[in-house]
Order: structure tokens, then sequence, then C-alpha cells
């Protein structure tokens, strides 16, 4: 509209002679400089707002002391694996192919990808477990879909030297140890996000512009993993019909309403299994499952292992 008025402004400028016709002509093109800054101004607002709700979560941070005998593991866990070894032996295998875990890099493993682990002699490993939460699964799973191995350099180097420094096999990890986690995690992830390709990029910046209608759904979810919502509430809060809430639901977020609660219901059991004493029956309660038999079922569809095994894995080893 704005450019439309502007053009018909430079037509009227030789009718309404050379002074007055400049002066309209000056008062349009303002009006269109203040018009772009308002735009850009609300994109970055909605944009502000989004970001606000992709939270970084780190739940574990500890240095293990790994065997041959102890670190055979098939792995598949909802959150994301940050490894630094102090020497050489170790390694994973992802889709058959095998990658050795080099004491003078960082690797990042994200979330939903399968792998098996192994090593050759013992060695000292230093990890962290962190959750990537807001971004749409699928989306995660399109972006970063292996395992990634960032050289220790600058400024990388300085953050790992001094998380390593600060942690101790025999001491509880405590303040210091996660806000020095929590600065290592972030520059990794920076460096991890601007290696992607651009068109990688383009494809997350489109889905934050498309999944801001359906925040307050998302919001829900998340605050009542205990009560599931059903279709309705949700389109309730995003002011729309069930149905096109649960189209455009879809098609910005890839997943269902029903499939993102299920999974993030299943990520939730899977933070409690590991960091809490809490029995099977109280976790299956706490996540909006019926019972035990009907929480086991889901968990051991999505990760390939049931409930007690996950748990027995995540205490004995990383």
């Amino acid at each position: 509209m704005v450019w439309r008025v502007a053009n018909i402004c430079t037509r009227r400028v030789f009718k309404l002679g050379k002074d007055r016709g400049f002066f309209v002509w000056q008062k349009t093109a303002n009006l269109c400089k203040l018009s772009r800054i308002e735009a850009v101004a609300k994109q970055e607002q909605a944009w502000d707002k989004l970001l606000e709700r992709v939270q970084l979560q780190i739940s574990t941070v500890r240095r293990f002391h790994l065997s041959a005998e102890m670190w055979q593991l098939d792995i598949l866990s909802p959150f994301w694996r940050l490894y630094v070894n102090d020497r050489a032996g170790a390694y994973i295998i992802f889709e058959g192919e095998r990658i050795d875990i080099a004491p003078d890099r960082l690797y990042l493993i994200p979330a939903w990808v399968r792998f098996q682990t192994g090593t050759s002699q013992e060695l000292n490993q230093n990890f962290i477990h962190f959750y990537l939460t807001g971004f749409s699964p699928t989306l995660l799973r399109q972006l970063f879909f292996r395992p990634y191995s960032l050289a220790l350099e600058a400024p990388l180097a300085a953050l790992a030297q001094q998380w390593q420094s600060s942690l101790d096999i025999e001491v509880t990890p405590g303040l210091a140890e996660f806000s020095w986690s929590y600065a290592l995690v972030h520059t990794a992830m920076a460096q991890c996000v601007t290696e992607l390709l651009e068109e990688k990029n383009r494809r997350g910046d489109y889905w934050l512009r498309e999944s801001s209608l359906v925040w307050p759904a998302i919001e829900c979810i998340e605050t009542r993993l205990a009560d599931p919502p059903t279709n309705a509430e949700l389109a309730a809060l995003c002011h729309l019909s069930t149905d096109h809430f649960i189209r455009h639901f879809r098609h910005s977020i890839g997943l269902t309403p029903a499939q993102y609660g299920l999974e993030r219901r299943i990520a939730a059991a899977a933070y409690r299994l590991i960091n809490s004493k809490q029995s099977i029956e109280e976790i299956a309660a706490a996540t909006g499952f019926t019972d035990r038999f009907h929480f086991s079922k889901a968990f051991r569809q999505r990760l390939h292992i049931p409930p007690v095994a996950y748990r027995k894995m995540h205490w004995q080893g990383s």
C-alpha cells in the first residue's frame, strides 16, 4: 500500500508544481522509510519472543572413568550429548561407520540419534547431557542428524580446559561446574549452527516464523505433561478451529499435537529415569500415562529399550 501511494505521488509531482511536488514526494519517502523501520522492528520483536522459548537445559555434568566392559552401549536418547575425552581409545559407531573420539576434539551427538559405543582402553570421559527445547523435533532431526566433531581451538579450547579443570570424579558438580558447562555448550552449539548450510539455516528461519501461531499450544503441552490437553483445548488457546489448528500444527511443527505431546512426555520420563529415584509407576503418572504397562510399551516403542534397562544403562555409564 505504501509503495502504491509513493507511485501515485510521483506521478503527481508534475501536476502540483516543482516546489509543492517535491514536498509531497519527500513526505511520502519518509512515510516509506518509517514503514520499513516499523516492519523490521515488529519482525525483531516476533523473533525475540520466539527465541525466548528456545531453551537449552543441562541435566548432567560428569567425569566418568570408562572401561572396555562398561562402555559397550546401544544408545538412543531424547537429549544431546557432549563428549571430551582425556585420551584416545574410545569410539562411537553411527550407521555402521566408526568415529574415533580424539582427545583434541569436542563431540556433539544430537537428540534422537542412535549410535553404539566402545573403547579399547581405560580413559576418563568428561560429558554433558543437555536438552534443546522449543524447536520442532522434526526440524531438529532435519538439521542435526549425525554426530558432530569440533576442533578444540579458540574459543572452544579455553572453555573446554576451564570446564574440565572444574570437574572431579569424587565431587558432585556445583554452580561453577554448571556455569562453565553452559558456556561450553552454548559456544559449541553456536559453532555447530554456524557451520550449517545456508539452506538449512533458511529452513530454521522459516520454522520460527510459521510456528508462532501455535506457541500457546506448545506451552500448554509442556506444562501439562501429567494431564495431556485435548486438541479442542489447544485449538481454543490458539483461537483456531480444531481442524485448522491440527493442520497448522502439523505443517509448522512436523508432528500432530498428539505425536508432539507423546514425544515430550517420553523425553520428560527419560529425564526422570536418569536424574531421579522415582519408581516407574511414579514416573508414568507424572508424565501422563495410565499405568506402568502403558508407559513401558510407549517408551520401548520410541527408544527401543524398556524404562528399567534405560535407567540402569545411564546409571552405569555415560
